[in-house]
């Protein structure tokens, strides 16, 4: 008798701090499967997906509502229309933007791609050839241009990282509700340039929050991980968003990266993109 109350009181317990909790693992999973849905005209299908997914959360991305609200149209389902009218426009006023935060993204941003000009990256290529040739003269003018470039380059993207990890200390992570897509986009651009943090031990435990949190997307939480092992550790990918050696995978390498795909919400690999393959590149292109 007593173990029954114990149990049932763990079971109320799990329900009330289970209950309202987000589950933006599945929203992605449930919208990833819509869309592919919309994309073969399964509309009826693909909106019954939508409406499973919108339920699960209390924030849903601006991509996923303008795809569902086109889908409801269609269909003349005037309520979800309404519905997910009623949240862009929302969306649109910016009432919950925080404005300040927004615009520091905006000038770390321009700086992020300042030193990412032409003449920036032709001075990578010359600064690394002289550095990986121990007996280059690294005092001749050619070496000691591109090492100034490159010096302007490492110190820009210091103080850049620095500067927006102390934001999200103080402000919360840059995520669409909190600054809007666009800064959301060039905030993960500068987190995703972060590669002094070659292990990803500091911005890790911060990505797999925001993940949880539906602050960050699974496509460009899985575009870190994979940019640090691949860029920085000599490693492959993780979960493949990166596609070095994509098209080489063997069917059990498939199976056991697509579980790990699913774990963070993220599609099965080669769903819904194309892969273009000729004699010395491969391109993948979104298709849904």
């Amino acid at each position: 008798m007593i173990k029954s109350i114990l149990t049932l009181k763990a079971c109320l317990i799990i329900s009330l701090f289970s209950f309202g909790q987000n589950d933006y693992i599945n929203y992605h999973l449930k919208s990833y499967q819509a869309r592919k849905l919309a994309y073969e005209k399964k509309l009826d299908s693909a909106l019954v997906l939508y409406k499973q997914a919108f339920k699960l959360v209390d924030y849903i991305h601006i991509k996923n509502l303008k795809a569902a609200n086109k889908i409801a149209k269609k269909l003349k389902d005037k309520s979800f229309d309404k519905f997910t009218s009623d949240k862009i426009k929302r969306f649109n006023n910016e009432d919950n933007i925080n404005k300040n935060y927004q615009k520091i993204i905006d000038s770390i941003a321009v700086e992020d791609q300042r030193v990412r000009r032409d003449k920036y990256y032709q001075a990578k290529q010359v600064y690394y050839k002289y550095i990986k040739d121990s007996l280059s003269n690294k005092t001749i003018d050619e070496f000691v241009q591109a090492q100034k470039l490159m010096s302007e380059w490492f110190h820009v993207d210091s103080i850049n990282i620095q500067l927006l990890l102390t934001l999200i200390t103080d402000y919360g992570f840059p995520g669409e509700k909190r600054v809007g897509e666009d800064a959301y986009g060039k905030a993960f651009i500068v987190l995703l340039h972060f590669d002094t943090d070659q292990d990803n031990s500091i911005l890790k435990p911060i990505i797999d929050k925001a993940l949880v949190n539906g602050e960050i997307t699974p496509e460009n939480y899985a575009w870190i991980v994979d940019r640090r092992l691949t860029w920085c550790q000599g490693k492959e990918p993780k979960y493949f968003q990166m596609p070095f050696g994509l098209d080489k995978l063997s069917e059990e390498a498939i199976s056991n990266i697509n579980k790990e795909r699913r774990k963070i919400g993220l599609r099965k690999l080669y769903e819904g993109i194309e892969i273009t393959k000729d004699d010395m590149s491969m391109s993948v292109k979104e298709i849904y």
